[in-house]
C-alpha cells in the first residue's frame, strides 16, 4: 500500500497501518531512512535497528497496537478519588513502581514513561492502593490539537479498573487543554 510520510518534531517514529497503507510519523532525520519500503518492512523493528545502525536491544518498540480517540463530547468517564495527580514528594513511590515494571516485565516498553523516560513538563497520574502507587497515566503534548496519555499497571493490579482510572484522569486533564486524546494499547490487551 501507499506510504505517506509526516515530519514532525519528536524524537520517536510511529507506524500506523491505514486501510489504504501506512503512515510513518516522525523527525525528518528519522524519516530520510524510509525509501520504497513495504508495510509490513516498515512495522518490523529489525527493519529500524538495521536501517539505524543500532542493536535491535536498544530500541525501544511497541506494537502491534491500536490508536483510540476522544473528545470532550465523547468522553464520560468520571474522576476517581484514589487518583491523585502526583507531586514531587510521590518520586520514591514511582521510583519503586518503575522498578517493579522493570524487574517484572525486563523487555516491555512502559507507555507511562513515554519515549523511555519521565521529563520535567510531563504530568502523571497514580492509583494509589494501601499507599502504594499500582498504576500510573502520563500526559503530554504531542501538537497544539491533541495530547497523548500513556498507562501502565502493576501485573497483580490489573484488570480491577485501576488502569481505566488513571487512564480517566490523565484524559480528562488533557480534554481541558486540547480538544483531543489519544492513548494505544497492544491488540491483546
Amino acid at each position: 500500500g501507499k506510504v505517506k510520510l509526516v515530519p514532525v518534531g519528536q524524537r520517536q517514529v510511529q507506524i500506523l497501518a491505514t486501510p489504504d497503507g501506512a503512515a510513518v510519523i516522525g523527525h525528518p532525520g528519522l524519516l530520510a531512512n524510509v525509501r520504497q519500503e513495504t508495510v509490513e518492512q516498515l512495522l518490523n523493528p529489525e527493519f529500524w535497528a538495521t536501517r539505524l545502525e543500532l542493536p535491535l536491544a536498544t530500541l525501544a518498540h511497541f506494537g502491534p497496537g491500536s490508536l483510540s480517540y476522544v473528545t470532550r463530547a465523547t468522553f464520560r468517564q468520571p474522576r476517581h478519588a484514589a487518583v491523585p495527580l502526583l507531586r514531587r514528594e510521590d518520586a520514591g513511590e514511582l521510583a519503586r513502581f518503575a522498578r517493579i515494571l522493570k524487574a517484572r516485565e525486563p523487555d516491555i516498553f512502559h507507555s507511562w514513561a513515554i519515549g523511555g523516560r519521565v521529563t520535567a513538563n510531563e504530568k502523571l497520574w497514580g492509583a494509589v492502593v494501601a499507599e502504594r502507587i499500582v498504576s500510573v497515566a502520563g500526559l503530554r503534548q504531542v501538537h497544539k490539537q491533541f495530547y497523548e496519555v500513556g498507562i501502565n499497571t502493576l501485573p497483580a493490579h490489573r484488570r480491577q479498573g485501576w488502569g481505566t482510572a488513571v487512564a480517566a484522569a490523565a484524559t480528562d486533564a488533557g480534554l481541558h487543554l486540547a480538544p483531543l486524546v489519544q492513548w494505544s494499547a497492544p491488540l491483546n490487551n
